[in-house]
């Protein structure tokens, strides 16, 4: 995430601590891929202050991948392998530039259909291991039902 130009005002319109920490916890505890690097690049003061304090809500495994940079990338172009080539030209990566990305993405988008629940999806909540319900009980402080007191287990079929 680059945040170069973020003033503390704009920073503020969007800082909510219980967001914040619910924003952590998401991170943590629900996001249903895996997170190999969180790498913010030219960090005002302000936010690397902020971004100590939430720390106290982070686990050491997501601590351990927060990579926080000023203006060289090299550093998250070694740590992640890969990701020079994925960056924009703007960033000294192999790719095309974020105007040339955008087309693309856009060209891409419009192809999904518009209706997407003709993907096929459906819920079998008997293949949910028991021991994956209720993954938020460590969170005194939040109801039992947020995120899901099950979740669901979600079966997309192979055509997709």
């Amino acid at each position: 995430m680059d945040l170069e130009g973020m003033s503390k005002r704009d920073f503020m319109k969007f800082q909510d601590p219980r967001a914040s920490k619910l924003s952590t916890m998401y991170l943590q505890e629900a996001l249903p891929f895996r997170v190999n690097k969180m790498i913010y690049l030219n960090m005002p003061t302000f936010f690397e202050l902020f971004l100590k304090a939430a720390s106290v809500w982070f686990s050491e495994k997501l601590k351990s991948k927060i990579l926080m940079l000023q203006k060289d990338l090299t550093p998250a172009y070694e740590s992640v392998p890969g990701l020079e080539e994925l960056m924009p030209a703007e960033y000294n990566g192999g790719n095309c530039s974020f105007e040339e990305i955008c087309e693309k993405n856009i060209k891409e988008f419009s192809k999904i259909p518009k209706n997407y629940l003709d993907f096929g999806i459906s819920v079998d909540e008997a293949k949910r291991p028991s021991d994956s319900k209720n993954l938020m009980r460590v969170y005194k402080d939040l109801s039992p039902e947020l995120m899901g007191i099950s979740g669901n287990y979600v079966k997309i079929e192979d055509e997709i």
